[in-house]
């Protein structure tokens, strides 16, 4: 069970007692729609049922996004299950820790591995020339073009 499928379904619940008692008080379907009035209420059911459920999804959705381990489901070998919360962050964990000690790199040279500089970013000024040299060749074909209309 996640928290988003907790979340939905308690707003699929609430949403329908709500709504059934919005519908069977306040509403008065009958007057407005006459024989469509049945078809009305249950596209509108359907929307806010729809509606609860998504809320459920985008917090399963945004929950796996800010996990580290998100990206990639922790499964539990013994039951085939997909792991989440604590257990799924210290399963990830382990997972790191023992590939990075099984991958450690040997350095058999005698020189260090030397990191490539980081290249130089552009300068704003050339973004700002560019956008320049384009307006200097387009404005005076744009002003001529005025002039002739």
């Amino acid at each position: 069970m996640t928290p988003g499928a907790l979340l939905g379904t308690a707003l699929w619940i609430g949403t329908c007692l709500i709504f059934k008692v919005y519908v069977a008080v306040f509403a008065d379907y009958e007057a407005a729609y006459g024989s469509l009035a049945g078809v009305a209420v249950l596209l509108l059911w359907f929307y806010l049922s729809g509606l609860g459920l998504l809320v459920g999804a985008e917090l399963n959705s945004e929950i796996e996004h800010a996990a580290a381990y998100g990206q990639s489901p922790i499964v539990n070998e013994r039951t085939g299950r997909r792991q989440i919360g604590a257990r799924a962050a210290r399963a990830f964990a382990r997972r790191h820790r023992d590939a990075h000690e099984t991958s450690a790199p040997t350095n058999t040279s005698s020189h260090p591995a030397v990191a490539r500089p980081v290249p130089p970013r552009p300068s704003k000024w050339l973004g700002l020339s560019f956008a320049a040299a384009v307006l200097a060749v387009r404005a005076p074909r744009r002003l001529l073009r005025k002039a002739l209309l």
